[in-house]
């Protein structure tokens, strides 16, 4: 049986998309009534769609992204200048659900993402993927 194991329980792919749509509903509906949809923590308007605003705000988000929201410091350090989760890009020719850790590149082994898309428009033969990394110890390369 394909499912997701939600608690050691397993639901159907089509149960686990319905349980989300409902939590995002109950997400934006307590939002708008509080006065804080689409907005960032620090009260400027988000930068991300309502998609990505809804998604980054779900349990299943915040366990394995860290609860970016009420303590910052223990979760992901890719941030945008608002305090929300950062889109992050990785161009490939493959399909993935999972990231590998590639053996070479050109600065070392490891997972290649941008916050760039524009990088990404160039490359045309490539597919654009929108991932939110949970990434705690980075290094940044500028060329």
């Amino acid at each position: 049986m394909e499912g997701v194991n939600k608690n050691k329980i397993f639901i159907s792919q089509e149960d686990w998309k319905s349980l989300l749509v409902k939590q995002k509903e109950e997400i934006k509906q307590k939002a708008i009534s509080d006065g804080i949809f689409m907005k960032a923590p620090n009260g400027v308007e988000s930068k991300l769609n309502e998609g990505q605003w809804l998604a980054t705000r779900t349990k299943e988000f915040k366990d394995w992204f860290g609860n970016w929201e009420s303590n910052p410091k223990e979760s992901s350090k890719v941030v945008d200048e608002n305090g929300e989760p950062r889109v992050m890009y990785h161009a490939t020719t493959k399909d993935f659900d999972v990231p590998k850790i590639g053996p070479r590149g050109e600065y070392g082994k490891g997972f290649y993402v941008t916050g760039e898309n524009l990088f990404l428009q160039d490359l045309l033969f490539q597919k654009k993927l929108f991932q939110q990394k949970n990434l705690q110890n980075t290094m940044k390369i500028q060329t």
